[in-house]
């Protein structure tokens, strides 16, 4: 967590800081030459101190409203792993995105609650009548991890399941349907919640 913190850190101060909100070729250029320069020296310094074999950023650069695809630059650098796995990493390879999901996933409840549709306070009963057992559940208690829902990527048969179809595309229903709404919740301070994140995207959609 305190890696991606860093990186997410080091990536927003170097381009959102920039008075440059459309850039010409050449400036494209030079930002993506400078977000390569900001990876590498992250690489060298922290790469040994927090484990990781590679880096792969992508910032969106505008310069033509009208072909947001091509304005995505992507740089890498690393290895996909420890010796013998030793390949550079290319734009292609794909990443476990973990929990940098929950960063955007609150920014949505924010921006909807600044939108005035709803509120941090709000009980999953009023959206999600469909799961009674979480009906007094407040949104506030799921970003700040103290729903008491159960993690659903932790469920045993989740995991058989994922590991026996890994191109499956989930709906946001079925990966809910492992974190087992047919029970009562029980009572916990504190729980790691990736259920979090399917819960606020049947609440935005």
């Amino acid at each position: 967590m305190k890696l991606k913190s860093q990186l997410l850190g080091f990536v927003l101060s170097s381009f959102m800081a920039s008075p440059i909100l459309y850039a010409g070729s050449e400036t494209s250029s030079a930002l993506t030459n400078q977000l390569q320069q900001e990876i590498n020296a992250y690489y060298n310094k922290y790469s040994k101190k927090e484990k990781f074999t590679a880096i792969a950023a992508s910032v969106f650069i505008p310069q033509n409203q009208m072909n947001y695809k091509k304005e995505i630059k992507t740089v890498v650098f690393g290895t996909m792993g420890y010796p013998p796995i030793s390949q550079p990493i290319t734009s292609n390879n794909l990443f476990d995105i973990g929990s940098i999901t929950k960063s955007f996933t609150a920014l949505i409840l924010l921006q909807l609650q600044t939108e005035d549709k709803l509120t941090l306070d709000d009980p999953l009963g009023k959206w999600l009548p469909q799961y009674p057992n979480w009906k007094n559940v407040t949104l506030r208690r799921l970003l700040n991890m103290t729903s008491g829902i159960p993690n659903y990527s932790e469920d045993d048969e989740f995991s058989k399941e994922m590991e026996s179809h890994l191109d499956k595309i989930w709906t946001n229903e079925e990966l809910l349907k492992y974190a087992h709404p047919e029970k009562p919740l029980k009572k916990k301070k504190e729980i790691f919640l990736n259920t979090l994140i399917p819960i606020t995207f049947l609440l935005h959609w």
